[in-house]
């Protein structure tokens, strides 16, 4: 076991700091914590693949997109811009949720990776 002083108070709230200290830190390295870590690991790589996959299907329907536009006649194409703005508007509203899942979930393995290794 190792200690460690901290010179300054860190308090929990802000997105900046994850611990609420005022003392000194003690080293642990256990097992729960280390799942607790693994499976956020897990939750980053699948919100990650789920970015990925959304991000391909925004690719896919602007593709889609330019090509039916370029064929279609003008009453056709006010049509097929609805159902693109709809499709795009949806891919882009999960984009920007999982974004923001994804750095909620790094954040917390950022304070818990911290937390294994300096645990009051």
């Amino acid at each position: 076991v190792n200690t460690l002083s901290v010179p300054m108070v860190m308090r929990r709230g802000g997105s900046e700091t994850c611990l609420d200290l005022d003392s000194d830190l003690v080293v642990r390295d256990t097992p729960r914590s280390r799942t607790g870590l693994d499976t956020l690991l897990q939750k980053v790589l699948k919100v990650k693949e789920q970015l990925r996959i959304e991000q391909n299907l925004q690719d896919e329907n602007v593709a889609e997109y330019l090509k039916l536009i370029n064929s279609a006649d003008k009453q056709q194409s006010s049509r097929v811009k609805q159902v693109f703005e709809k499709k795009n508007q949806k891919t882009a509203h999960n984009i920007a949720q999982l974004q923001k899942k994804l750095e909620q979930y790094q954040r917390k393995m950022e304070c818990g990776i911290f937390r294994h290794r300096y645990v009051t």
